[in-house]
């Protein structure tokens, strides 16, 4: 199978690619800094480029069997609202859409899209782990776009919620 995977340099899209190739699968990863990916492999192809401009993440999808969705802010983000999740997904839905590929999975965060329980989302998630509003608000938006997507016949997953 070839994958497209963005997030391939982050902690959790690092995993993703080295089991994709250890599993025998080809993989095209979308990095904005190509030097952070040290890792070479004969079925590894490295695209740098920015996760929502839409010629770049053409340039991954294209031909590819499916898409593995990584990527994240980066720690525990700024503490400021992004869009960084959400817009990244809905280009390459739409990326998708247009090179007619059908399946994604997405990373996605405990907590969002109404995941996790009540206490942790009312009490422990705004008092101690403030910093992660607005990356869940990103991903909630991430999710949505995911449902809405799934009615023109792509195939989703989010782990994670």
């Amino acid at each position: 199978m070839k994958l497209a995977i963005f997030g391939a340099t982050g902690s959790t899209g690092g995993l993703v690619v080295t089991h994709a190739l250890h599993g025998g699968h080809e993989v095209i990863a979308l990095v904005r800094d190509p030097a952070r990916l040290s890792l070479q492999h004969p079925r590894l192809t490295v695209r740098g480029g920015h996760p929502v401009l839409m010629e770049d993440v053409e340039n991954c999808v294209e031909g590819a069997d499916a898409v593995i969705h990584c990527l994240g802010i980066g720690g525990k983000g700024d503490g400021q609202p992004t869009s960084l999740i959400s817009d990244a997904v809905k280009v390459t839905l739409a990326a998708m859409a247009r090179h007619r590929v059908s399946r994604i999975v997405c990373m996605s965060n405990v907590g969002a899209g109404g995941s996790g329980t009540w206490f942790a989302n009312a009490i422990i998630i705004p008092v101690f782990f403030r910093w992660l509003l607005p990356i869940l608000k990103d991903k909630d938006c991430m999710e949505a776009a995911l449902r809405a997507s799934s009615a023109s016949g792509s195939q989703y997953v989010c782990q994670g919620s």
